[in-house]
């Protein structure tokens, strides 16, 4: 069984002209894809809010909050998803993605 992620928030900041956006969605969707099908119903349930922060030709700095959580293996788990999602590789993008999400049970 895998788990289902729920957006609570999204917040998108880049420039109107700027193709960005759209890639930053990629990263969104490759952290939501990738915790939906690592967990399962062993891990708890919990609220995660994420804000990436990305420069042209500098790592991605990410932050990011988990509450509902006291398992320690699930805990790890996610940290080895976001980890492997945004993987801090240099891009030619500019902006902040910021988003609220709750990982519950399918």
């Amino acid at each position: 069984m895998s788990k289902k992620v729920v957006f609570n928030g999204i917040e998108i900041l880049t420039n109107e002209d700027d193709s960005s956006a759209q890639s930053m969605l990629g990263f969104v969707e490759k952290v939501i894809d990738n915790l939906e099908s690592d967990l399962d119903r062993s891990d708890e349930n919990f609220h995660l809010s994420i804000n990436m922060d990305f420069s042209p030709n500098r790592s991605i700095k990410h932050s990011f909050s988990v509450t509902s959580l006291s398992n320690n293996g699930t805990r790890a788990k996610v940290m080895k998803i976001l980890e492997k999602s945004t993987n801090s590789r240099e891009t030619k993008m500019s902006g902040t993605v910021r988003f609220d999400i709750q990982v519950d049970d399918d």
